[in-house]
């Protein structure tokens, strides 16, 4: 693992997340590929999840390497998960599932084990799986905070959870979620083996991206390198 100094990587990282957010996939790994590996990784975690994915396929073989190797266990394993999936699937913007227990867990167990994640992590919901990351139930916070101590979380779950397939294109997944406005969405393979996390205002950013690419490219508003803009507000 590279040694830097936290606090100065990142506070330059929103710099050069600023500077690239605007730019192609291509040109920002142009620009990122010459930093270091914790640099690059810090960066791309200031970015939207899809556009962080296309700038790191981008990267150069080595420089990849380099990124993966230096970002969080959680993210860099996230990160070669999302790769395995299509460009408008939305398996290509999954965030790492931090507050997954199993359904045996205790709520005092989860609770004690949530007291440090939520020092440096949004937590919103937590999920329950079994042995195989089979998705059972969510508990939310409320319920967590207000249930007895000794209680098992498959008692307390909500167990009728609404989940995104990972392979299903964005446009369809834009539709499932039209009504219901959850902040985040738990997102399962075809056995509903819990993948990842989609965080709903990251859905609505890749839309309203997509709508401009289309809108630029009947007009012909390319970026620099030739290829329309990809980048997004963090």
């Amino acid at each position: 693992m590279e040694r830097v100094d936290r606090p100065t990587v990142q506070s330059s990282a929103a710099d050069l997340a600023d500077a690239v957010k605007s730019r192609s996939a291509s040109d920002a790994a142009a620009k990122l590929a010459g930093f270091s590996g914790t640099e690059i990784a810090a960066v791309l975690m200031h970015l939207s999840p899809g556009f962080a994915q296309d700038v790191l396929g981008a990267l150069p073989d080595e420089a990849r390497e380099r990124v993966l190797a230096a970002a969080p266990p959680e993210v860099s394993r996230q990160w070669q998960r999302n790769a395995l999936y299509e460009p408008d699937a939305i398996g290509r913007m999954m965030e790492p599932v931090l507050a997954a227990f199993s359904h045996q867990h205790t709520v005092g167990e989860t609770i004690e084990r949530l007291r440090e994640m939520v020092k440096s992590a949004l937590i919103t919901y937590v999920y329950v799986v079994d042995p195989a990351d089979y998705l059972l139930g969510i508990v939310t916070m409320r319920d967590l905070l207000f249930s007895d101590h000794d209680r098992l979380l498959s008692e307390v779950m909500f167990r009728d959870v609404f989940a995104l397939h990972a392979a299903m294109p964005l446009k369809d997944a834009m539709k499932l979620v039209l009504d219901r406005h959850y902040p985040v969405y738990p997102v399962v393979d075809a056995e509903r083996r819990l993948l990842g996390l989609v965080r709903g205002h990251s859905m609505f950013e890749a839309q309203a991206i997509e709508i401009t690419l289309q809108a630029g490219s009947m007009v012909g508003w390319r970026g620099k390198s030739g290829s329309p803009r990809r980048g997004s507000p963090a």
